[in-house]
């Protein structure tokens, strides 16, 4: 059976000078230089063909998602999913300084609608899934956030979803960097049909 590869891309760096946790908040763009990053991440993405790209609603990452796009040949459609949206919690924005206090615990105590690791994970399972249907044997990206590819990383390596102790289980798992930073690439490669098909993984920072 042909590898389904899909390729998380953390979005490229914020214009963000107040420094706020901006979550779901509409209007956060990319700086200058999350505009070169994402363009390194497609640079680095497309020496293979890219089938399609799909992209958080949020305009971060929809800005990425175009900056990737562009350094493909030929340039892949680009479609949005709700699959891959930032976390939804009660902190939207808080000021950095703050969550920083709270070890950037954004789940414990949360309550509906407000969502936990599990439910970011669920999504993100399901978003691959679909995908790994409709692109079999085929090279896909998905820009998305921080935390729906970190929570990638804790499912591939077996490792809890604890929230408290987040970034200590992350920087067990051996990638270069302790969290995924902007616009960087974890690739999934799947290799059978099987829904619950444990990836290899691969992460990158291309710049």
């Amino acid at each position: 059976m042909p590898t389904t590869t899909i390729s998380l891309i953390r979005h490229g760096l914020v214009h963000n000078p107040q420094k706020i946790y901006y979550g779901h908040l509409p209007r956060y763009r990319l700086s200058g230089e999350g505009q070169a990053q994402a363009e390194a991440a497609g640079l680095n993405l497309c020496r293979a063909r890219v089938s399609a790209i799909y992209t958080s609603p949020l305009l971060r990452a929809r800005q990425t998602a175009a900056l990737v796009q562009a350094q493909c040949q030929p340039q892949p459609p680009i479609r949005h999913s709700q699959f891959l949206l930032e976390i939804h919690t009660p902190h939207d924005g808080r000021t950095q300084a703050e969550l920083a206090l709270q070890n950037w615990d954004l789940y414990t105590g949360n309550t509906p609608p407000y969502e936990h690791p599990e439910d970011v994970l669920a999504r993100l399972q399901q978003f691959l899934w679909r995908v790994r249907q409709r692109h079999m044997g085929e090279h896909v990206a998905a820009v998305t956030h921080g935390d729906v590819v970190a929570f990638s990383w804790l499912w591939v390596a077996g490792r809890p979803f604890d929230p408290t102790h987040k970034n200590a289980n992350l920087s067990q798992i051996g990638h270069s960097d302790p969290y995924p930073e902007t616009a960087s690439i974890t690739t999934l490669q799947f290799a059978t049909a099987e829904r619950d098909e444990r990836p290899q993984i691969t992460y990158i920072r291309p710049y």
